[in-house]
């Protein structure tokens, strides 16, 4: 019963894409590494933003939460994507790296594989794209940049659903029928 009923849960795929945050050379002294920070902080802040998320949401090509933005209110579905689908964070570096950069994952998760593709391809784009509004400003107030934001690995596509894990639901009923049918027909003797 547990192996037919994980058939009822949907599958869920997980895409991800990596970015490297680079400090430019003024950016190593102790106000660069501040404002470094703080533009790495106010990016992930407007990529997450409820306008940034809700444009996500009811783009033509993408139509996220269908079903659930006919059963509750945008607000809702905005913040369900930002704190259960979304991930955000800083990824170990392998191999030889740069003093002072970041690499951080972008991952998404959803029912459709090729619209959480979509999905982390536009959250990069939209990392990137807010960057260099960031420089551009920066610039025309004479100022040296602080960031350099470039796309390590593109957005994944996930060929294989990360959940239900059907064989782990079934082993799991078998067990659980293992266990309990020996106690049911003792307590029907």
């Amino acid at each position: 019963a547990f192996g037919l009923g994980s058939f009822v849960i949907p599958d869920r795929y997980v895409s991800t894409a990596v970015l490297r945050a680079v400090p430019f050379p003024g950016a190593r002294t102790a106000q660069g590494k501040i404002e470094y920070t703080a533009r790495l902080r106010q990016l992930t802040q407007d990529v997450l933003s409820r306008g940034s998320l809700t444009e996500l949401i009811q783009r033509l090509s993408l139509d996220l939460y269908r079903r659930q933005r006919q059963r509750y209110p945008l607000a809702d579905v905005i913040d369900d994507m930002r704190n259960r689908d979304i991930r955000i964070a800083p990824t170990p570096f392998f191999g030889f790296a740069a003093p002072g950069q970041t690499n951080f994952e972008i991952s998404f998760e959803y029912p459709d594989r090729f619209k959480a593709q979509a999905v982390v391809r536009e959250l990069a784009t939209k990392f990137t794209e807010g960057n260099v509004r960031a420089e551009r400003a920066l610039h025309r107030d004479k100022m040296p940049g602080s960031l350099k934001l470039e796309v390590l690995d593109a957005a994944s596509d996930p060929l294989t659903p990360v959940s239900p894990n059907r064989p782990a639901a079934a082993a799991i009923g078998l067990l659980a029928g293992m266990l309990l049918g020996p106690f049911l027909a003792w307590r029907r003797q």
